[in-house]
C-alpha cells in the first residue's frame, strides 16, 4: 500500500536520530517494514539526498584521504629496493587491488548477514560467518601464489633477470602480506560492522569506505616491512 502525500511529507521531515511514533504507526497500519520506511525517509523524493550522503560520507572521506597520504609516504621509505626490483613494481598494484576487493566483500557480506540475521553475543560462532572467513582466506592464499607467479613471469618476459631465490622472495612477500592483511581486515571489519549496526546505522555507508582505505594503507605498510625484512 502506498503512503499518502501527507504521511510521506511528515516522514521526510523527521530527523534521523529521532524515533518518531509516526514510523511505528505507518509500520502497523500499512504493514511496511521498518527498513523500507527508513529508506524512504533517507532517500525519498522529499528528502535532501545530497546532504544525507555528505553527512554520512564526510568522516569516511577524511579518513580515506589521511590513509592514502600515509601510504604514499611509506612507499618513499622503500623506494630504492622497490624500483630496483621489477617484479615488486608489478606485484604491488595487483596485491593492493586484491586486498581492497576482499575488504569490500567482507564488509558487504557481513552487513547483509547482520541485516538478515541480526546481532548475537557469540556472532563469531555463526556458521555463515565462519564459511565467509574460510572462503576469503582460501581464495586469498591462492591469489597470493597466482599474482606472485604472474608478476615474476611478466618481469622475466620483459628481460628482468630472475633466479629461484628471487622468485621465492616475491612469493614470500605476496603470501605474508596477503595473510597479514586478510587477517587484520576480517577482525576489524567484523567488529566495525557489528558496532555500527548496533548504533542503528548502515555499515555500508561508513565501514565500507574506511575499510578499503585501511586495506590500501595496510597493504603498502606491510609490503614495505616485508621488503625490508626479506631483501
Amino acid at each position: 500500500m502506498k503512503l499518502s502525500s501527507k504521511l510521506r511529507k511528515q516522514l521526510a521531515r523527521l530527523k534521523r536520530h529521532e524515533h518518531n511514533p509516526l514510523i511505528h504507526k505507518i509500520h502497523r497500519k500499512h504493514k511496511i517494514s521498518h527498513r523500507t520506511i527508513f529508506y524512504m525517509k533517507e532517500y525519498g523524493p522529499k528528502s535532501n539526498i545530497v546532504s544525507v550522503i555528505l553527512r554520512e560520507s564526510l568522516l569516511a572521506l577524511i579518513l580515506a584521504f589521511l590513509f592514502s597520504t600515509i601510504s604514499g609516504i611509506s612507499l618513499q621509505k622503500i623506494q630504492s629496493s622497490f624500483i630496483a626490483f621489477l617484479p615488486l613494481i608489478i606485484l604491488l598494484p595487483a596485491l593492493n587491488d586484491m586486498i581492497g576487493d576482499y575488504s569490500m566483500i567482507m564488509v558487504s557480506r557481513l552487513s547483509t548477514l547482520v541485516f538478515t540475521k541480526g546481532t548475537k553475543r557469540d556472532w563469531w560462532m555463526d556458521e555463515d560467518i565462519r564459511k565467509l572467513i574460510r572462503t576469503i582466506a582460501l581464495v586469498a592464499i591462492f591469489s597470493a601464489f597466482y599474482i606472485s607467479a604472474i608478476s615474476s613471469l611478466i618481469a622475466y618476459l620483459n628481460g628482468f633477470s630472475l633466479t629461484l631465490a628471487s622468485v621465492l622472495k616475491v612469493l614470500q612477500i605476496s603470501l605474508f602480506t596477503t595473510l597479514s592483511m586478510v587477517s587484520l581486515i576480517i577482525v576489524i571489519a567484523a567488529f566495525a560492522v557489528y558496532y555500527v549496526y548496533s548504533r542503528k546505522e548502515d555499515p555500508n555507508n561508513l565501514v565500507l569506505p574506511v575499510m578499503t582505505s585501511i586495506a590500501d594503507l595496510g597493504t603498502i605498510l606491510i609490503f614495505a616491512v616485508f621488503i625490508k625484512l626479506i631483501f
